[in-house]
Parts: C-alpha cells; structure tokens; sequence
C-alpha cells in the first residue's frame, strides 16, 4: 500500500480533532487541485504549478505533467505550492555508514590500527578511516615523486594491507586510501611507460611544483578519464587494494567529472561490501556541473584551523567561520552541494593563533551537525585532531555530540533520502542569517564561531514555536534573542517535531533502528514520515524504500499519537519493530492507551527498560516515555489522558 498527501484540508482536521485519519489503499491518493497523482503504469504523474513560456507575464504559472517514479511520488512534499522542492534524479546517495563519523591520517600500518584502537577504546564513535597521500610513499613523508603513482603503494610501511583492512572489517570500520589523477615519471617509469605507450595519458608535461614532487622537475601524465580504455586500465591497477578489503577513496589534484565518474564507479563495482553503492570524497570544484551529485561527496578544502580567516596572512585559506557560510550562504558554490563535509578541527596550522581545545570543540559540535562528518588534519598537526589528544573537557564535548549524531542515524538518513526524491537539502538557511541553519525541518542549529564567545543573536523563524534543546526552554518565533553561551552549541527543536533517534552504537552498522525512539515535541496537530531502505545498495533508485508515517495530535484533554503501518518495501525490511516515545510534556499522565487497551505503569525508569508494553513519567525532565513492540505492518494508536 503507498499513498501521498499533497495538501491537508486544516479545517477538517480541526473539526474532527484528529480523528479522522486517510485510509490507505494501493495506488490511491488524496489530492488536492494543485498538486494530483495519477498511477500511469509503473510511473506516476504529478500535476504542478509551473511558469508558463508563453505568457509575457513572469508570475503566471500553468499547470505541469512530469513523469516520475513512484518512489519520488512516494517523498513528494505536502504541500507542492508551499515546498517547491522536485525529484532530483541526479542526487545518488552514499552508503549508510558514512553517515556516520570518518577519520582520516598519514599514518602506516601499525600507527593505522593504534589509531583506531584507541578511538574504540576511548569511546569514540569511528565508521570508517582513510589513509591519505603517505600511503603510495611513506617512508620519505610523501615527498615524492617516487610512489606518485606506482599502484603499489609503500609496502614497507603497509606490510600487509589485507590483514590491516579484515582487521578493519572485523570492526565494522570502512577503509579508503587517497589518490590522484596523474603519474610522476621520475621513479615511476614502468608504469609511466605502460600509460604513456598505451596512449591513456590526456596531457604529458614537466611539473615543477614540489608537491609529492622533490626538486620539482619530473614529466607528468595526466590520465585520460575521457578514454574508455585508459578507466578500464586504471580500474585493473587499483583491483587488488578492493580485492583485499578497500571501499573508498578520496581524490585530490583535480574534481573533473570523469575523473570523479571512474573513482565512484570503481568503488561501486569492485568494492566487496557497497553493494553497488559507491563512494568518494572529492574538491569542491566543479559544481557549476550539475552531474557532480552522481558522485558523493565533497569536501571543502583544505581549511585552516582558524576562528575565521586571516586577511593580513599570506595565506587565504578559510577558517571555521568561512566553513559555516559554505554551507548557509546561497551565494556560494557550495551551498548547493547535497552531501559535503568538512575537515573537522581545521586541516593545517600555517600561521594559525588559534590552535586549542576551544576551537576544536566549537568546531567538533557543528560537524556533529553536518550531512557528513569527517575528522582529518595535516601531517605537522601534532594532535592529529585526534579528540584523546585534547584535553577531557574537549574530549567529552567530542564524545557527546558524536554520540548525539550516531543517535540522530535514522532523522539523518531519513532526510538523506528526502534530498533526492524532494530535492530538499537536508541543510538550508534563510540566506540573512549565515551562521545559522536549519538540520532538516527538527533542528535549528546556530555555532559558535568566535573565541570566548559570551552570547550571540540567534533568529527563531517565524510561525513556530522553538525549544532550546538543552533546556527545554520554549520562545516563539519570529524574533532574535540574545542567548547566553555556555560549553553547549545553540541547539533549537521546532515545536511539533517528531525526531527519530536509535541507541547509541559505535558505528552505523552495528546499531539498529530498532528500537525506534521518537523524540516528540508536541505542538496541536503534526505529522512526519521516517523514509528508510537497505543503506547500501542502489535498490532505492528502483521503488525499494519504505516510509513509516507518524501523527501526534494534542487536545487539552489528551495527547494522541499513531504509528501508522509500513509503506513499500525493501531487503532486509524489519516486520517487527519496538517503539519507544520519549514525550516531552507538563502535564502528568492519568492513563495510558494502547490501541484502547490500558498498559502497565512503571515507577522507576529502570522497570520501565526491562519492560515491554509500558509507560512511565520523569516529573523532573518533564517527559512520558511509553513502549511497544509490534508488527510493522500494522496500525498502532497511543492515547494519554491527563
């Protein structure tokens, strides 16, 4: 069974108090004027409002057929006229896991598994870790040119990757190694050769740069990625690191598509466990291309860990301010970009003054708050920006926000899904306020970007409630206040959010979605829709997704919500799931109904975690928490009476 809402008759729902919800039948649709659904065989048409060509008039629409799967007819937005989102079909999405939290070095074999250990056993959240441009030469310190590219990588220092990488396995970690597009000649000549004879180089020059180029006087190829053969070729000499266990890879040098189209197609057809879904970390270059979003995702440079950057200083690289407007600033190429991430806690010092735990944890809590989070610093950083190399207070700001992310998985991916079948980014801001955003339509996030920071304007939208996170403490919208700065990052809930949370794990792999916790903000009538599928196969691009729909709808007599039955379908879909509702509310429970039936008390919290099928109220944080466990495919309603 799969539906679509695409407008909401509020009156209706006022009158009948919520209680008159859609019933769901195969291939039906409620449908409004502006926004209709019509089954046209394995593809659906949606009527939308659209600028006509030929009226003279700009503000004059007619009405549009667009043909789209039903996947996308699936994630259409509500409200096609107040959401002017669309299906982009060109947005791929990369592998659940990296979601997550990554990390990066220049490190060997042994100093890779003492890094991960160590985050492991510090209690740090790690799905993957790559290791950057020492590993084609590690024991001159990446100086080149010999290493740069033999496709053998430094075998002194990584003795036996495949014993490194099952190692990685075993932990559910992902492994990715950095390359480039071109092959130095000096101390590379057979493979030089092998490229240059075969006629797969685009361009044959002397580089005189020194960047894993010592005395900066060797030939260069730069390979040919518009050569069908010259990718085959390419593919074939980087098959046995996939063969013993690498997934990813990070691109440096150059972010042209092809380039971009032969990276991502390898880690898709030869990695062992993307299932056909590739990944990629890449420049920011090259946006004006829309098709860089088959190919996620990018990175943003080479920052400097900085508050902000230095315009007195030789060097123009973008600090931690700069990094927040990539992200919030339309005017900015990177703003459009779905899935980008930066290097948390700034890659390189240069002439930096800013060094230190304040500015690594300001900097670690709006990661935390990205579409992806990465932690990766030069090789002459010497915390590494490793968090066990600061001090235990930045060590527990490190820990709780990467562990709120892991958290956070199911809404994050939720709202990954969302970007490529609405077209809405799971970032956006309002363009006049740059250093604050909003993290899906649930959170509104504002970081701290300037040292020693006392208080700082933050703007609440309008036509909203907002609730501090850390506080509960409610504003209306549509106003600035002057927030006192604590440890904490402004953190705002929208008042009827329905957030969707997981226990903590480690990694994405090793937690689940159920239980399902759902962090309810109850405001009169809300709804929201969990998208899910397998996390790591292309299955999505074919229909294989699933939505779970949810409704909380507030009386002052009582609090209702729905779970309504699973929708679509995909491997490894969950039949059963437990629910567990942390609802934040004043008012104290009389009784609690599961589908008209009463459920069980507890008193303490510690009774109501060893039961199912259980309610239970914290006077002091002010929230009810109920759960059940039932068939996914079944409708369930909680009723609390006050």
């Amino acid at each position: 069974m799969k539906m679509l809402i695409l407008n909401h008759n509020k009156e209706v729902i006022k009158r009948n108090l919520c209680y008159a919800f859609v019933l769901f039948t195969s291939f039906m649709f409620v449908t409004s004027s502006l926004g209709q659904v019509f089954p046209n065989g394995r593809k659906y048409v949606v009527a939308q409002k659209q600028r006509s060509s030929g009226n003279n008039n700009p503000g004059t629409t007619d009405k549009a057929f667009i043909t789209i799967s039903k996947a996308a007819a699936l994630a259409q937005p509500i409200d096609t006229v107040s959401n002017p989102y669309h299906v982009d079909t060109l947005i791929i999405l990369p592998p659940q896991w990296v979601f997550g939290v990554s990390y990066g070095g220049y490190t060997n074999q042994n100093q890779t598994l003492d890094r991960v250990n160590r985050l492991i056993e510090g209690d740090y959240p790690i799905d993957s870790y790559w290791i950057d441009s020492w590993f084609w030469n590690y024991k001159n310190q990446g100086k080149g040119p010999d290493g740069y590219l033999n496709f053998s990588g430094d075998t002194s220092a990584f003795p036996n990757l495949n014993k490194l990488w099952q190692t990685f396995k075993a932990k559910n970690i992902k492994a990715g190694i950095w390359i480039w597009n071109t092959i130095l000649k000096n101390g590379n000549e057979n493979i030089f050769k092998s490229f240059e004879d075969s006629g797969y180089f685009d361009t044959i020059y002397t580089c005189t740069d020194t960047w894993h180029n010592l005395g900066g006087n060797s030939l260069a190829g730069d390979i040919d990625f518009q050569n069908p053969d010259a990718v085959k070729y390419w593919k074939n000499k980087l098959r046995p690191f996939f063969n013993q266990g690498l997934d990813y890879l990070k691109l440096d040098r150059s972010a042209k598509i092809p380039y971009l189209k032969a990276a991502y197609d390898a880690t898709s057809e030869m990695g062992k466990e993307s299932k056909g879904r590739g990944y990629i970390l890449s420049h920011v270059a090259n946006t004006n291309y829309s098709e860089y979003k088959k190919y996620p995702a990018k990175y943003t440079d080479d920052s400097k860990i900085a508050w902000c950057r230095d315009t007195t200083s030789k060097y123009k690289h973008e600090g931690l301010k700069e990094n927040i407007e990539m992200i919030t600033d339309p005017k900015r190429r990177t703003y459009s970009i779905p899935f980008l991430t930066n290097d948390a806690g700034g890659y390189t010092i240069l002439d930096s003054r800013d060094f230190g735990n304040e500015l690594f944890m300001r900097w670690i809590q709006f990661a935390s708050f990205n579409s992806i989070m990465e932690v990766f610093s030069a090789h002459d950083v010497k915390t590494s920006n490793m968090p066990y190399n600061y001090s235990k207070k930045a060590q527990t700001i490190f820990r709780k926000y990467t562990h709120l992310r892991m958290q956070l998985f199911p809404y994050i991916y939720s709202n990954a899904l969302k970007t490529r079948f609405t077209g809405q980014k799971m970032i956006h801001s309002d363009s006049l306020n740059l250093y604050q955003y909003q993290f899906g339509e649930a959170f509104l996030v504002a970081p701290i970007f300037e040292k020693n920071t006392i208080y700082r304007n933050i703007y609440l939208p309008p036509n909203n409630k907002w609730i501090d996170y850390w506080t509960k403490m409610e504003y209306e919208g549509g106003q600035t206040i002057k927030y006192k700065i604590n440890d904490d990052m402004p953190l705002f809930v929208k008042a009827g959010a329905i957030i969707p949370m997981r226990n903590y794990a480690r990694s994405i792999e090793l937690g689940s979605n159920d239980p399902l916790i759902l962090d309810i903000y109850p405001n009169n009538y809300v709804e929201s829709v969990i998208y899910e599928d397998d996390g790591m196969s292309n299955d999505y691009l074919n229909d294989k997704i699933a939505q779970t729909k949810l409704s909380v709808c507030q009386t002052q007599t009582e609090l209702k919500f729905i779970s309504s039955s699973i929708i679509g379908n995909y491997d490894g879909i969950l039949k059963y799931r437990t629910f567990i509702l942390k609802i934040n509310m004043e008012k104290i429970p009389k009784q609690v109904l599961l589908n008209d039936g009463d459920i069980n008390f507890c008193k303490t919290k510690k009774d109501f975690e060893k039961n199912i099928g259980v309610w239970y109220f914290d006077n002091n944080r002010k929230t009810a928490w109920i759960k059940y466990r039932t068939k996914t495919d079944i409708e369930k309603t909680i009723r609390i009476l006050y």
